[in-house]
């Protein structure tokens, strides 16, 4: 994700952070262990005006970003192989500056799905529904068509799925970026949209899903749905 999308996050937040997910481990709610990060490696923001010194880059590779991954790793293969499929919905928070122009409605939501190669065309417009129904102003692939996350999961010929959203933080954040008044609602379309492709790929979708698995993945799609 460009680092002009992503606002600089205090060390004294990424530390408390840090002291709750630690705290949900100890008392067993946790999924999966994450390696211990110092207090020197959270006090450096991931999306900092300078750039992150190689030896933190590196401990945040081999350690959160690692275990995070194998641990995704493992639900993606194991909902493949219990469903046929898997659908990663990788969600991500955009600033309104980044999607918004002089006279011009900034978009609430963009899709990306890495231009058509990422996830099945059928799920990609079942979840544009279901957010155009909540008054959302939509987006697909602009300026965000998806990360490193969604490009890795994105392979539906492989019956593995990966659908990029990026949500304008002014839907649901306050300035200082705590909840704000619009955050319930942006979790029920949330809990929507979930339900949504679900009940997509075990009706019609999942027709579409199982063809889509046999084709070659296509080298680029248009932008618009």
């Amino acid at each position: 994700t460009p680092r002009s999308s992503r606002s600089s996050t205090p060390a004294r937040r990424s530390a408390s952070c840090s002291c709750r997910s630690a705290q949900s481990r100890s008392a067993g709610s946790s999924r999966f262990d994450i390696p211990a990060v110092s207090l020197l490696e959270l006090s450096f923001p991931t999306y900092a005006a300078d750039a992150l010194p190689p030896e933190l880059a590196r401990a945040r590779l081999d350690g959160p970003h690692a275990a995070y991954h194998a641990e995704l790793e493992r639900l993606m293969v194991s909902a493949r192989q219990r469903f046929g499929c898997a659908v990663l919905v990788d969600w991500h928070s955009m600033p309104g500056r980044a999607v918004g122009g002089s006279g011009v409605r900034p978009l609430d939501v963009v899709l990306g799905d890495r231009h058509g190669r990422a996830c099945d065309p059928a799920l990609v417009r079942r979840a544009r529904a279901v957010l155009e129904r909540s008054g959302w102003r939509v987006g697909l692939n602009r300026p965000y068509a998806g990360g490193w996350s969604t490009e890795r999961w994105g392979r539906p010929e492989e019956g593995l799925h990966a659908l990029q959203v990026e949500i304008n933080r002014d839907l649901y954040l306050a300035p200082d970026l705590s909840p704000g008044p619009g955050f319930g609602r942006v979790a029920a379309v949330a809990v929507a949209l979930a339900g949504a492709l679900a009940n997509a790929l075990a009706g019609g979708a999942a027709g579409a899903r199982v063809a889509a698995q046999k084709k070659p993945r296509p080298e680029a799609r248009h932008e618009s749905l």
